[in-house]
């Protein structure tokens, strides 16, 4: 067991922290080095915007390019990574408590059903007629952001309820989820009195 925990502990480290860090290094140095320091007002997505087009005037118009495309996909796949393991989160949880006798719910099927949902939410709002970009990554991060809280909340719950003793986290870890749990929760309330208000 300490052997899994060895490698899952390095595997979080390399992909998470190390490339997380190296990103926001080399984000640093590009933006530092390329844009006047502090007369910048842009921001979000303007920034992106004013950086890419920095890169174009100061390395190469193909640069350029290649920055927004880069952020592009890594928008994307940020939220590909949340559509899955929040889905297979409810999966999990559905298949071992309300559904744990259905033969027809297997866990393939709620997890597919989870994705396929939040597909369907995520386009009727671009439907609605919300075509600003900003608009719509406020959006894609408010709903990522209530993700998070129930992903937190859901696994604490499988952690404590549905795993052997042997695979339960404790101590650090679990003090970290809960801490995650509780962040996102507050980022979560904040954003409903903030639509209720607006």
């Amino acid at each position: 067991m300490a052997g899994w925990w060895r490698v899952a502990n390095w595997e979080q480290f390399i992909t998470f922290f190390l490339v997380g860090v190296i990103s926001l290094v080399i984000l640093a140095v590009l933006a530092y080095s390329t844009l006047p320091v502090g007369q910048v007002e842009e921001q979000n997505l303007a920034f992106l915007r004013l950086e890419g087009q920095a890169l174009q005037e100061t390395v190469a118009p193909w640069f350029g390019t290649a920055f927004w495309f880069t952020a592009v996909i890594t928008l994307f796949s940020t939220n590909l990574g949340i559509l899955d393991y929040t889905s297979r989160l409810i999966a999990d949880q559905l298949k071992i408590n309300a559904l744990k006798d259905s033969q027809t719910w297997t866990e393939s099927r709620i997890y597919v059903t989870t994705v396929w949902l939040m597909i369907i939410v995520g386009s009727l709002i671009l439907l609605s007629g919300v075509s600003q970009p900003f608009v719509l990554l406020v959006i894609s991060s408010s709903i990522a952001g209530v993700q998070m809280f129930i992903y937190s909340g859901l696994l604490i719950q499988l952690n404590r309820k549905a795993l052997p003793k042997e695979l339960q986290i404790g101590g650090v870890r679990l003090a970290v989820l809960a801490v995650s749990f509780l962040f996102f929760g507050f980022l979560s309330v904040l954003l409903v009195l903030d639509n209720l208000g607006g």
